[in-house]
């Protein structure tokens, strides 16, 4: 089960009356936490279940959160400006970028298995819960990934870059 970090812990610096470090003992700044997914599909003709288990980001994560208005510019015969009409907003735009490093003190190199992890969570065709007090905060609890960049390895990590947008149920009345 997940810990929610609200705004106010954050900005605090405080979870359960203690700092957040990793491994090495440097401050995290913020957790960020994909939920789990359980998605239903055929393969070989037989119905499976594939799992999508929990995972938190390295605390090297940093998050962007970018959205726009939707407005429609309507040009006016003979002014020189236009009519502008406020239609709504776009969906969260969500970069996350971090470094994967090794799991355990000593390691070098990268860790493969969160390598693969981020192949696999590009390719879940579902939105995915999300755990982020900045999340919480704008009302994102869902987002799917649109693309994702894993660099080079540098020095003793691989760096990654994860573009996601933010999801939401929507209920459409028709008739």
């Amino acid at each position: 089960m997940n810990t929610i970090i609200r705004l106010e812990d954050w900005q605090a610096g405080i979870i359960s009356g203690q700092p957040m470090t990793s491994w090495m003992g440097t401050p995290v700044m913020m957790p960020f936490t994909f939920g789990t997914v359980r998605r239903e599909t055929v393969q070989d003709g037989k119905r499976v279940t594939l799992i999508f288990p929990e995972w938190t980001l390295p605390g090297t994560t940093i998050a962007r959160f970018n959205r726009s208005k939707r407005i429609v510019k309507t040009e006016v015969v003979g002014g020189s400006s236009t009519v502008k009409e406020f239609i709504g907003w776009t969906d969260w735009s969500i970069t996350v970028s971090g470094i994967i490093t090794p799991s355990g003190r000593g390691d070098y190199g990268y860790d493969k298995s969160s390598i693969e992890r981020l192949r696999l969570l590009d390719e879940i065709d579902a939105s995915i819960p999300v755990y982020h007090a900045v999340c919480e905060y704008l009302g994102i609890y869902e987002v799917v990934v649109e693309g994702i960049e894993i660099s080079e390895p540098t020095g003793n990590g691989q760096p990654f870059v994860l573009q996601l947008v933010s999801d939401a149920d929507e209920n459409l009345m028709i008739g």
